[in-house]
């Protein structure tokens, strides 16, 4: 059985102690496996070549220099250490309804200044310039479902850091706003994604 080491994870958010706290607690009787926190751009031993697995989960979409974040991750990672991403391969319709509906002011921003979305071949070409070898990459879609509409507009002002605005969510406008459904009539958010699972070669 080979051990994890070290993981590399990048996180959207800034992970609170107490979140860090809680899955050092949860894993505490595995003595090979620990946690570090960090962007893409800057984590604990990014120069050196201590990990056996860099982990990242629909974060390098935000990501400018997609290039740049997969060569920090060859950098950390040992011969034979693996990649493991998802990330975003475009805006899903439901979000994109949201803003047209509520605040269309603030689309130009989402898609230059917060997302930097690009073709899933150009994403996967930046891995393997990086030095990667890639054993694996898929586009698929991603469904999450929500208990209603005001649950939904939550989570998009939270993944949004507050831009888009709940203040402008009124009653006439929720009237117009009309996400898809799953077959019990929630909310659900068809969001499109790419995986990748690359090596380093020894």
């Amino acid at each position: 059985m080979k051990y994890i080491k070290y993981v590399a994870c990048c996180s959207l958010f800034n992970l609170s102690f107490s979140c860090l706290q809680v899955a050092k607690e949860e894993y505490v009787n595995i003595s090979t496996l620990f946690f570090s926190e960090g962007s893409t751009d800057s984590f604990p031993d990014m120069n050196r070549e201590v990990y056996d697995l860099y982990f990242s989960n629909h974060v390098i979409h935000r990501v400018p220099n997609k290039l740049q974040a997969f060569q920090n991750a060859f950098k950390c990672l040992k011969k034979g250490g693996q990649l493991a991403v998802h990330l975003g391969a475009g805006m899903s319709i439901v979000k994109k309804h949201a803003v047209e509906v509520f605040q269309p002011e603030i689309y130009d921003k989402l898609v230059s200044e917060m997302y930097f979305y690009e073709s899933p071949e150009t994403v996967v070409d930046y891995c393997k310039k990086a030095g990667f070898n890639v054993v694996y990459s898929c586009e698929g879609t991603v469904t999450w479902s929500y208990e209603s509409k005001d649950d939904f507009l939550r989570w998009l002002c939270v993944t949004t850091h507050g831009l888009f605005d709940l203040k402008e969510v009124t009653e006439e406008k929720l009237k117009l706003f009309n996400p898809p459904q799953d077959k019990d009539g929630r909310p659900v958010n068809n969001y499109p994604e790419l995986s990748i699972i690359a090596m380093k070669d020894s």
